[in-house]
């Protein structure tokens, strides 16, 4: 996912990102140039008095005396009724030059802040800083992943050059990259008001106390005590205006001083947003440290070496397919295509198994996921199909565009063979497999292969395929894959409730803890992948339990010839298990605050309950589940008697189909059409789980009910509103 991402925002944002880092990295010239130029920073410990008696004899009206970033003094004076701004050396009283900004760094300060296009542009260049800012996030951490961790991240860099080059802009870039977008993006919401500024409230001005003979500015003792090194501003009375007063921003904040007798009538903090403004500002231009400006510069100048170099690899990766192994030969040339189908990526190692024995073998390999099918393999002999099933007979994510490149594909099909990986005690066992199989052979290609099945990723059933294989292609094919063992963590049971067993579906909720308590991370709708004893491939549970919760919890049926089910049930207080955590983001609570109607049966109410018991009722949440009968499998009966009277759920609807008045859970989703439909009109997401014959009813009530709507199911998976975790 995360490559992905950073792929579609580095894609996507290329040409936008580029140009804000490369007049960014003109404007962090200007600090430079400013500190180095011609006019002269005062000397020794003056106060302000001091400068303003040295300026008040050499001008006729003076207005304000400001001093830059880069500490020079700009004085603010009229001079025949024209304004004037100067440069003035506030030893001796005398001008250094008009200030005059370039011509070429307000053009380039104005394409960098709004691409010369007023407030669009400032939102463009602001969705450009946040479009920086996923990258960052994203480059960081795949950063991390590629190197095995956060200590790892400076070891030495493999692969191409692209790659590498890509890599090590990114070690080194990366933080101030991330800082100078993190505070354009702040600076875009301070314009557009989002986020204060501080500026919002002026200080207060207060009024001299009474009207005195003139003093001059030397003699005011307010002006005498503050520092010329402490001003940043300082602005005049309005000549003849008695209630006026000298105005002064220093670095502590406001001062106010009476023009007449000289005492500090107020003095006012700046506002915590002003100072946090600065911090920021100074942070993203540099202004008044000119030398991390310039380190701004030199990192800005690296997009450009990102954009390339990640384009780069891109269109390397499109190429040949997203598939990453060593020899990958191009789709034009090969003799042999391997395409995968994989939900979990447990697939791609035996696809890769086989990549590695047919080049071996002398044939010239392209591998790639079955969504990147080609229009045409012109070179190709034979085409082999690795493919695992989703849910209800589905296709698994990599392989959901297939059918529709198949029915467009323009070129020759060579002679095929598909060999499908599943679980035999899912009622859909290799749905897919057979499904692109038929689909295939209806497009004319002739089958090397009758339709093949691996179950529970055995390595014999493959190496059979691979000898039949090696026949049909008149050459000598062993296969010895076996799937890597993953990276586990014992876990200890804790705690186990049982159900069902008197009407024939014994379950049973399991609460595991780890030593120390060192849970690994989840969320729940992850899920937990357990090895059963004598066997090569994990079984994979929804996790009831966030990792917060201190435990790992999943609710278990035992199913009839289940290995993995059937060891889970059996096992007693105080047993151990190897397991690990795989995330399922597919299958998470919506991040956004709006209605979510939950649809389960059986087991299918675990991932559900962890997810209520995270929230804290800011949201609606309606629970619809099904059971068989409510004196012997009524799951989490307790806890959602309690999650109701807490308000975490604003609705709980149990069906059960055996006992006075059967029920299913699709019955009471039409009972409550009515109020379903208005969740749907408030934006609710709808998330089912559990067997796929049950999914199937429940998505047919909805789509009765989204008729009125105007709308179908498969808009709502389109817009991430109807997720589905079933078996």
């Amino acid at each position: 996912m995360w490559r992905w991402l950073h792929s579609l925002f580095g894609i996507g944002g290329m040409l936008l990102v580029a140009l804000l880092a490369l007049t960014g990295a003109i404007m962090s010239l200007v600090p430079a140039v400013d500190a180095l130029g011609p006019y002269a920073r005062p000397a020794g410990d003056l106060s302000v008095a001091q400068a303003l008696a040295a300026l008040t004899p050499n001008f006729e009206e003076i207005e304000k005396l400001q001093r830059t970033s880069a500490g020079a003094f700009v004085l603010t004076h009229r001079q025949d009724g024209t304004v004037l701004h100067d440069y003035v050396d506030v030893s001796t009283g005398t001008v250094l030059g008009p200030q005059q900004d370039s011509a070429f760094f307000e053009f380039v300060k104005d394409l960098h802040r709004s691409l010369r296009l007023g407030n669009a542009g400032r939102l463009v260049a602001g969705i450009g800083a946040g479009l920086m800012t996923l990258l960052c996030v994203s480059g960081a951490t795949l950063l991390i992943k590629r190197f095995g961790g956060i200590r790892a991240v400076f070891g030495p860099v493999r692969g191409k050059p692209m790659e590498k080059l890509h890599a090590t802009a990114g070690r080194i870039a990366m933080v101030p990259l991330l800082l100078t977008a993190l505070t354009g993006l702040y600076l875009t919401l301070v314009t557009f008001l989002i986020i204060p500024s501080g500026n919002e409230t002026p200080p207060r001005y207060p009024e001299s106390l009474e009207e005195l003979d003139p003093v001059p500015a030397s003699n005011l003792a307010g002006l005498q005590q503050i520092a010329l090194s402490d001003l940043r501003e300082v602005t005049y009375p309005i000549p003849g205006d008695w209630f006026d007063v000298y105005a002064l921003k220093t670095s502590a904040g406001f001062v106010f001083i009476d023009q007449f007798s000289g005492e500090t009538l107020d003095a006012q903090p700046y506002h915590p947003a002003t100072v946090g403004l600065e911090w920021v500002t100074l942070l993203h231009t540099g202004e008044g440290a000119w030398l991390w400006g310039l380190i701004l510069g030199l990192t800005a100048l690296s997009v450009p070496i990102f954009a390339v170099s990640g384009f780069t690899i891109w269109l390397t990766r499109l190429r040949q397919g997203g598939a990453r192994v060593a020899g990958n030969a191009a789709a034009t040339s090969a003799d042999m295509v391997v395409l995968v189908g994989s939900e979990t990526g447990t697939t791609w190692g035996f696809a890769r198994h086989l990549h590695e024995k047919l080049t071996a073998a002398g044939r010239r390999v392209h591998l790639a996921a079955l969504n990147d099918l080609r229009s045409a393999y012109p070179q190709a002999q034979g085409l082999l199909v690795l493919t695992g099933t989703y849910g209800d007979g589905h296709a698994p994510k990599l392989a959901n565009r297939f059918m529709p490149k198949l029915s467009s594909f323009g070129g020759h099909l060579p002679a095929f063979a598909v060999l499908g990986f599943g679980d035999k005690s899912f009622e859909h066992y290799c749905r897919f497999s057979l499904d692109a199989d038929a689909a295939l052979a209806a497009r004319g290609a002739q089958r090397l292969l009758p339709p093949a099945q691996v179950d529970r990723g055995s390595a014999h059933a493959f190496a059979q395929w691979g000898q039949e294989l090696g026949i049909a292609l008149n050459m000598p094919l062993a296969l010895s894959y076996v799937p890597p063992r993953p990276a586990t963590q014992p876990l200890t049971l804790v705690e186990r409730i049982e159900y069902g067993a008197s009407v024939g579906a014994p379950t049973a909720i399991l609460r595991f803890k780890a030593e120390s308590d060192a849970v690994p991370q989840h969320v729940a709708g992850d899920l937990i992948g357990v090895i059963a004893p004598g066997t090569q491939v994990a079984r994979y549970y929804s996790l009831a339990s966030n990792a917060t919760d201190g435990c790992v919890e999943i609710c278990v049926r035992h199913m009839q010839a289940g290995l993995c089910s059937g060891f889970l049930y059996g096992l007693s207080v105080g047993a151990q298990i190897d397991a690990y955590v795989r995330t399922n983001p597919e299958f998470h609570l919506p991040r956004r605050q709006s209605p979510v109607v939950m649809v389960g049966a059986g087991t299918g109410i675990a991932p559900f309950i962890g997810m209520i018991r995270s929230e804290r009722g800011t949201r609606p949440i309606e629970l619809y589940w099904g059971g068989r009968r409510p004196d012997s499998d009524f799951l989490y009966e307790t806890t959602t008697r309690h999650m109701l009277e807490t308000g975490r759920l604003a609705r709980f609807d149990a069906a059960f189909s055996r006992g006075a008045s059967p029920a299913y859970v699709q019955d009471r989703i039409r009972a409550n059409a009515a109020g379903l439909l208005e969740r749907l009109h408030a934006g609710a997401t709808i998330m089912v789980c559990g067997s796929s014959a049950m999914a199937a009813g429940v998505r047919a009530e909805f789509e009765t009910i989204l008729s009125s709507l105007g709308s179908d199911v498969a808009t709502l998976r389109r817009q991430r509103r109807y997720l589905e975790d079933i078996y």
